[in-house]
């Protein structure tokens, strides 16, 4: 993780949860951290918490449903003379709306089609242009997907949802493509964790899903911070080595969640 100190890191939906146990390790090894998320406050309380590390954490208010916002961030970012630069793009930030396909709104469907893709794919274009702009031919593309980006698994409320991130493996391995074609340097990968279980997201998520027997069959789970560790892992490779797909399970026996 040395080469990383100095460098800038881009997290979406850092405030809470995976998003924030990133910006916290990021910050610790050195980087200067680029927050974004809906709620400035707990991003500022990031901060602040943090600043006796290496690194520095800078916290932006965005909501990745808005172009302009994200555009916005970018600038800033581009403009901000202790920034300048992205080397690291993680993309962590997920929504979903727990409505069966027959009862789900429109405007839910476009919020989450926002957020889980067209968001993630503004702040990848945006990144990888800001890196070829600067010569930097070693950056890092992270998604943060789900196991629901590989199998539909049977719960009503995830239907959709697994929509969304089957749209995020097609998107990581368009950009693989196209960034290897280049000849670019810059390196994509999607995490893929399975049953979270101590993040308010996926608490959320299931809540009122009917899923409590599935996850008795689940009494553990994977934490937070073993998809952080996984990530620093990708950060940690040489160069000339590009990991792209890490799908994360539960290792006990029963059902796989996927969430």
């Amino acid at each position: 993780m040395e080469r990383w100190e100095g460098r800038v890191a881009l997290v979406t939906g850092a405030s809470a949860g995976i998003g924030a146990l990133l910006v916290k390790e990021l910050a610790k090894a050195g980087l200067r951290v680029v927050g974004c998320a809906r709620r400035l406050k707990p991003m500022e309380d990031l901060r602040n918490e943090l600043t006796n590390e290496k690194g520095k954490v800078f916290p932006i208010k965005c909501d990745l449903a808005s172009k302009d916002d994200i555009m916005a961030m970018f600038k800033e970012i581009e403009t901000n003379q202790e920034l300048g630069r992205i080397d690291v793009c993680i993309n962590n930030a997920g929504l979903n709306f727990k409505e069966q396909l027959l009862q789900f709104d429109l405007q839910h469907l476009r919020q989450m089609i926002d957020i889980n893709v067209l968001g993630a794919n503004l702040c990848i274009q945006r990144s990888v242009l800001l890196m070829r702009k600067l010569n930097i031919n070693d950056g890092q593309i992270i998604n943060i997907n789900s196991n629901c980006g590989h199998k539909v698994f049977p719960a009503a409320g995830l239907r959709f949802y697994s929509a969304t991130k089957f749209a995020l493996t097609a998107l990581t391995e368009g950009w693989r493509q196209e960034l290897r074609g280049l000849n670019s340097g810059i390196r994509v990968c999607q995490i893929s964790p399975g049953y979270v279980n101590d993040t308010d997201f996926f608490k959320s998520m299931m809540d009122g899903m009917n899923l409590s027997a599935l996850i008795a069959e689940l009494p553990l789970g994977i934490k937070g911070m073993d998809v952080v560790n996984t990530c620093l892992y990708v950060l940690s490779c040489p160069a000339h080595m590009e990991v792209n797909d890490i799908i994360m399970r539960e290792t006990e026996a029963g059902v796989e969640s996927g969430i």
